[in-house]
C-alpha cells in the first residue's frame, strides 16, 4: 500500500497553504519530497512530524498496531 501523500497542488485543501507556501514550508523545514514532473510531493506522516516538531509537541505514532485480538475487541465494541 502507498502512503498518504499531499503535493503542492491539493495542498491548500490538504493544509491550507498556497502551493508557493507549501513549497516554501517543505525546503524550509527540511521534510523529504520527491518531483513528479512540475509537482512537489511529501507523504502526509512527514508533513505532521514537522508539524509536531514546530509546535513542540511529543513525537506520536500515526496509527495503533493492530493484532487480531485488538481487532475482536474493536468489532464487538462497534456491533453494540
Amino acid at each position: 500500500m502507498a502512503p498518504i501523500t499531499v503535493s503542492d497542488a491539493t495542498a491548500l485543501a490538504v493544509v491550507g497553504l498556497t502551493p508557493r507556501q507549501f513549497r516554501a514550508f517543505v525546503r524550509e523545514q527540511g521534510i523529504p519530497r520527491v518531483r513528479v514532473g512540475r509537482r512537489t510531493l511529501v507523504r502526509v506522516d512527514r508533513l505532521l512530524e514537522a508539524i509536531d516538531r514546530l509546535s513542540g509537541a511529543t513525537p506520536r505514532p500515526c496509527a495503533a498496531a493492530w493484532d487480531e485480538q485488538a481487532t475482536i475487541e474493536a468489532a464487538a465494541r462497534g456491533a453494540k
